[in-house]
């Protein structure tokens, strides 16, 4: 059954959202237990926005400045010192994202250059240790999409050498890691030993969203069933002290046919108010979705967040981490408090 609900105005929907995440059964599983951890882009001026606003809620922040350049290993990037000041003067640490990026694709060749070249490797572990000492950077966060399976133990040894190596410095390692459900629906997910990357990182975060990517078929992107499955599958592998949920803050514009537009929370809502379009409500995937003009729009709201948030913490996992910072509407942050714990200056979970 799909349950319809209209928007009436910004104010109305917030008590819609307030009222519906305040009940009992909602609550019964919060105790502020979660690490709470989003991601900076410097590309959207509401990023800083909400680092200004809301960093006091965050544990961490995540730039996203660096990535692999070429195949000898070397990174390119920038230190954004203005954002590190920022986040930092609101209690957060900061961590800084490797990406292996190359224009808005993931390059699967890149990384495996890396990855299968041992003088390659060194030089990629040295050059984000160099990054680690000139700005003192509270941690890494490594995200290499796309790679191939056969990849997968070259992955796994320089997950180990570079945790090693920021271990021995005082510096947690993250690794994010594409969700995966039996049966895997794509290929990449064999590339990541969850077992050995839990052995060797201090968290693996659970890239749990884009199940529908741009290309279609037009559905949610991270329906709950979906999200709990993935949950079961990595914490039969992972201690769940090591887990933070990925939660996008993102949907996506479907046309009638072709690939979708991605649309942040607040443009989706803001479309759907200015077309007056009902939001609508998938009780299987738990996600808004509403239709206009022909396009299908499927992205999240605080609603649907916070029925990712009681997984997270029903499964006691570390934390959450929200991709991406100034995607969100207000009531995101008075709906997530509930499950975030408060701030806390340990730097590693297992340390």
């Amino acid at each position: 059954m799909v349950r319809v609900w209209r928007i009436r105005s910004a104010a109305g929907l917030l008590v819609a959202t307030v009222l519906l995440v305040a009940t009992p059964a909602a609550l019964s599983n919060t105790t502020r237990s979660l690490i709470g951890v989003g991601y900076y882009v410097d590309f959207d001026p509401n990023s800083w926005t909400a680092v200004r606003t809301e960093g006091q809620r965050l544990n961490w922040v995540i730039t996203t400045n660096y990535v692999l350049s070429d195949s000898t290993g070397r990174l390119a990037g920038s230190h954004d010192g203005r954002i590190v000041s920022l986040a930092r003067s609101r209690g957060s640490r900061v961590h800084f994202q490797v990406a292996n990026l190359v224009g808005e694709t993931y390059s699967r060749d890149l990384a495996h250059a890396v990855l299968t070249s041992p003088a390659a490797a060194i030089r990629a572990i040295a050059s984000i240790l160099q990054v680690m000492r000139d700005y003192a950077y509270d941690g890494v966060v490594l995200d290499l999409q796309n790679l191939a399976p056969a990849d997968r133990k070259a992955f796994t040894e320089f997950v180990g050498d570079l945790a090693a190596q920021l271990h021995g410095r005082g510096r947690p390692l993250s690794i994010v890691v594409p969700a995966r459900a039996a049966p895997a629906s794509r290929t990449d997910v064999d590339a990541y030993d969850l077992t050995a990357l839990g052995r060797a990182a201090d968290w693996l975060i659970v890239r749990a969203y884009d199940d529908q990517r741009a290309a279609g078929p037009v559905g949610p992107l991270a329906p709950l069933p979906w999200v709990e499955a993935a949950i079961k599958y990595t914490v039969a592998r992972v201690p769940v002290s090591k887990v933070l949920l990925g939660i996008s803050l993102l949907g996506y514009d479907w046309p009638h046919q072709g690939t979708g537009e991605s649309v942040s929370m607040r443009e989706a809502l803001g479309r759907a108010r200015r077309g007056g379009a009902e939001i609508m409500w998938d009780d299987l995937a738990q996600t808004p979705y509403f239709t206009l003009f022909g396009r299908t729009v499927y992205f999240e709201n605080a609603r649907s967040v916070e029925r990712k948030l009681s997984l997270a913490a029903r499964y006691r996992l570390a934390g959450a981490a929200f991709w991406r910072l100034g995607c969100e509407t207000p009531d995101l942050w008075s709906t997530a408090s509930a499950y975030l714990r408060p701030q806390e200056r340990t730097v590693s979970s297992t340390r």
